[in-house]
This record gives structure tokens, sequence and C-alpha cells, in this order.
């Protein structure tokens, strides 16, 4: 399993948090139009090195905040290209007359032409996170330029021999850091402004949410927890979630194995549109795995500190009930571990960066 340092993450978690803070009175300035059809170019890999890529996107403008956006992308370089599709949300947290911000979260699959020792590789989970700001050029032209964090989740390759068990290759999650640039075209009909959120119960929402997270080796995890939020001003909500998986199977790792377990706390930022809100989340807290490899026990509780960085949607069912979806991922830090290499000697591995994607959907009830 890949890791990531931790620092990037860190930073662009900080610049959403202050470009979200300078949504107060951010209710849409222009009109959007219902639909977007742009091209898009990856300037930089800004994690590994350089290759080039092109993709193409429909935005259909659901409300002036949120959009659903589908992506086909094919990027790589010569012996090898990756094709990517994903179809996720976007929304846009300060609109302006000449300019907006916008984040978004596009889950999809991707597929790599290139092959190990003659077998192909398999399809891969992706989830982009992406943060960027669009300059309007023309009545109807958008330039947009984004930072987006790739995310995958490999599966195992099994290569065989002849002679000998075939050589697995272990599935992993990892992460890489894209600049893209891109021009779209704008038309349709014309969307009403955003109003003021419609009269609600109360400030708390207490909920239920299920779903899955996607670990070691990119094995999804079926999860269930619960989660409490408590409404600070229209921009600006508290959010706390407890998390668990089903089931404690995960094969024992150098850091994780059993039975997956999240606490998080911290805030969440966006807009409201009647009954809609988007929102950037920025939690901290523990994440903890029933079973791990350590030198002196086979099967021990491994915990460390989690940042969790995403996006959350709610819907108003009615003024007391709230439908919830929550994307992103978390990043869990781990420190030294000792594995028991032969009878007298140990191993040590460092510490790590390990990641989990969660994607989970929820009801909750406002008072």
């Amino acid at each position: 399993m890949t890791t990531q340092p931790s620092l990037t993450a860190w930073a662009r978690a900080c610049v959403c948090v202050l470009l979200s803070f300078v949504a107060i009175e951010s209710a849409a300035q222009t009109v959007p139009r219902r639909l977007e059809v742009g091209a898009v170019a990856t300037v930089a890999d800004l994690t590994v090195a350089p290759y080039a890529g092109v993709a193409a996107d429909v935005d259909v403008n659901l409300s002036p905040i949120l959009a659903i956006q589908a992506q086909v992308a094919r990027e790589g370089e010569r012996g090898w290209w990756n094709t990517k599709l994903g179809v996720g949300m976007r929304a846009t947290f300060i609109r302006r007359e000449q300019w907006l911000f916008y984040g978004g979260a596009r889950p999809g699959w991707s597929r790599i032409s290139a092959k190990v020792d003659g077998v192909s590789i398999p399809p891969a989970f992706v989830l982009d996170l992406t943060a960027g700001l669009g300059v309007r050029v023309r009545r109807r032209f958008l330039a947009r330029f984004e930072l987006e964090r790739d995310i995958f989740a490999a599966r195992p390759i099994e290569i065989p021999f002849l002679s000998s068990p075939p050589l697995v290759i272990d599935g992993r999650v990892g992460s890489h850091w894209n600049l893209k640039v891109s021009a779209a075209y704008t038309f349709g009909a014309c969307i009403p402004a955003v109003r003021e959120p419609s009269a609600t119960a109360g400030p708390w929402v207490v909920g239920m949410a299920s779903g899955v997270a996607v670990s070691t080796g990119s094995r999804p995890l079926a999860t269930l927890g619960g989660f409490f939020s408590r409404r600070l001003n229209r921009f600006v909500d508290f959010d706390n979630e407890v998390s668990a998986s089903i089931t404690s199977d995960l094969p024992a790792g150098f850091y994780e194995g059993g039975r997956l377990v999240q606490a998080l706390s911290g805030i969440k930022l966006g807009v409201r549109d009647r009954r809609l809100g988007v929102f950037f989340k920025l939690r901290g807290g523990v994440t903890t795995w029933s079973h791990s490899r350590t030198a002196s026990k086979p099967n021990v509780r491994q915990s460390g500190p989690a940042i969790d960085l995403g996006g959350v949607i709610e819907y108003a069912v009615s003024p007391t009930a709230v439908f919830r979806i929550d994307v992103g991922e978390t990043v869990s830090l781990f420190t030294e571990n000792l594995l028991l290499y032969d009878i007298t000697v140990t191993r040590s591995f460092g510490s790590s960066d390990t990641y989990t994607l969660p994607i989970r959907l929820g009801v909750g009830f406002r008072f």
C-alpha cells in the first residue's frame, strides 16, 4: 500500500477553509445557465513525473450552487494510457460577476492500457477531489484553473508462473496531485438566484449513516455509524461522526487489519439554497484497527490521529428530516511498528500515513 505525505493535504485544506470563509454574502451575483460543456488539459502532475492529459466534461447545473459533472479523461505518456470515467458533484461556494470559486468530488473508474508481465491491469476505483477558480472571459465562456487530488484504489494483480505459485502484487491506495486548465461554454435556460434558507426546526441534526470505506488492497469495507452537527451560522456547522466497519475480517497488516473504527470532529463550511446545502469538511480525530502485526503480538490494536477532508451534501426532505451524502478521504498517521522477521530478528516499519476513502449515505433529524 502506497502512502503520501500529509503536508500537501494540510495546505489544500487551509486554502479551502480560508476561501470558504469569504463565502459570506456569496449569494449568486450572476445567473448561471443550465448546461456547461468544456475541454480540459492537464498542465502538470505535481507528485510524479509529468505526463499529458486531456478530458471532456459536461455539467448540469441543478441550482446556482450545485451541479452534476460527468467527465471522460485520457492521460499518460508513450507506452501506457489511462482512461478515466467519473460522475460526481461540483459545488460553487463563491460566485461573482467575473469569477467563481468551486469544489467537487467525482468518483469513477480508470483503466490502464499497459500490462505487467503480459497480465492486464484490472480497472481501479478513483476519486477526484477538486478545488478550482473560474474566470468569465466572455458572456458565455469560462476559463477554469483546477487543483485536483486524484486518489486511486488499485486492485491486486496475480501473475502466473509455470512451475511455482502465482506472484501476487498487492493492491494499494495511493494519490497524486494535478494542475489543470479548461474552457467551458454555457448555454440553456437561466437558473434563479440563491434564496435564503427556509425556516427549520432547529440548529441540531442527529442521524445514522452507512456506506463503504475503501482501504488496504483497495478492499471496500461496509460501514455503519452515527453523526451529529450544530449550525453555528449560515455558512459554518460544527460536525461530528463515529463509524465502524460491520465486519472485522480485514487481514492483519503492518498498520491496518481487523475492524476499522473512526471518530472525527471538526467543521463543515459552505452555502445553502432553501432545502439544499453543499459543504467542504475539515475534521480531525482518531482511527483505530482491531488487528495489526507487531513483534510482540500477532494481533494487536493500532490507533493513530486522523485528518478527514472532503465534501457533504445535505437535502432537507422536510423541516425536521435531512438526507446526507459524505464523500472524501481520511488520512491516518501511525507511528513506528516492529514486525517479527524470524525467531531472533525484528524488522522496523517506520511511521506512515495511510488512506481510507469513505462514501456514506445518511438520514438525520433536526431539532
